[in-house]
């Protein structure tokens, strides 16, 4: 398989055959695009990107320093053991590689654990977890913009699991870019517009320091059950998932579905916002429970 813009041998072959060189241009072009497009951040505004060590948040933070941005990096140890411990010394390297800040917390900080709670599974309470700590440490730190590297086949899935409970108005939020609004930083996800693969291959060529290993927890992810199905029909009908992701946000935009935004309280622990009416987020609903736990 050749390139299809030289003579070189390709290293991928959608969405053309591309050599190293072309399907770096092609990639960089790609974020680029998406940032532009979006209005996501500027070289002035004040960058945080939140980093796990794997192949998508690394192959994000390489490509915004290629393309030239100032930021730091947030990492948070989520003290999963035989994983978290791997994934910190991968995040470590990266960030020594582009000589850039990284910020390094654990859940301990915070008196909290990743476990399950009742019913609850264990990667709900991750997510929680995750969401709160990158905003708080966001919000507090000045920081303008959080970028995370969520990718196309992220957000295919997640449009699938919404539309298959039936979830409708989570889609209002599944967007490129999330607005500041109170405390909530805004958020965006330069990566919207690439595939796992093209993430791989840009973290394999350059070469990048990446933890490959799988979460002991995530085999009770319900998202992996939506990106098998996304893989097979990709399998069969090569660019499907682009298609989907383009073709929903298009629909998005002829349907009217009423934005239901109940009452915002600020929570009375934290002071961060909460649609709970106790006036206690999520966050700190779980650092009371585990906070009980140890005492029983």
């Amino acid at each position: 398989m050749i390139c299809k813009k030289c003579c070189k041998k390709a290293i991928i072959e959608y969405p053309y055959p591309m050599c190293d060189q072309h399907f770096r241009d092609y990639y960089l072009r790609t974020i680029q695009k998406t940032i532009e497009k979006y209005n996501m951040f500027n070289k002035e505004d004040k960058i945080l990107v939140a980093v796990s060590g794997g192949k998508d948040s690394s192959a994000l933070v390489y490509a915004l320093y290629e393309l030239g941005y100032e930021f730091e990096g947030l990492y948070i140890n989520l003290e999963i053991p035989n994983y978290s411990e791997h994934s910190e010394n991968a995040v470590k390297e990266l960030f020594k590689l582009i000589d850039y800040r990284i910020n390094i917390i654990r859940v301990s900080d915070y008196n909290i654990r990743v476990s399950p709670i009742y019913k609850r599974p264990i990667c709900s309470v991750c997510g929680a977890i995750k969401r709160y700590l990158m905003n708080r440490f966001a919000y507090e730190n000045g920081f303008t913009v959080l970028a995370t590297a969520h990718n196309l086949v992220d957000e295919a899935a997640f449009f699938l699991m919404n539309m298959n409970s039936g979830q409708i108005q989570y889609l209002i939020k599944q967007e490129p870019v999330l607005p500041k609004e109170n405390k909530f930083v805004k958020k965006v996800k330069p990566l919207y517009f690439i595939t796992e693969r093209e993430n791989m291959v840009y973290s394999v060529i350059n070469k990048l320091p990446v933890y490959y290993g799988e979460c002991p927890n995530s085999s009770g992810n319900p998202q992996s059950k939506w990106k098998q199905i996304l893989y097979k029909i990709e399998s069969e009908n090569p660019g499907f998932i682009r298609n989907f992701i383009n073709s929903m946000l298009k629909l998005k935009k002829y349907i009217n579905y009423p934005e239901k935004k109940g009452e915002i309280f600020c929570c009375k622990y934290c002071g961060y916002p909460t649609g709970s009416r106790s006036r206690i987020c999520s966050f700190c609903r779980l650092q009371k429970y585990f906070n009980n736990s140890k005492k029983a």
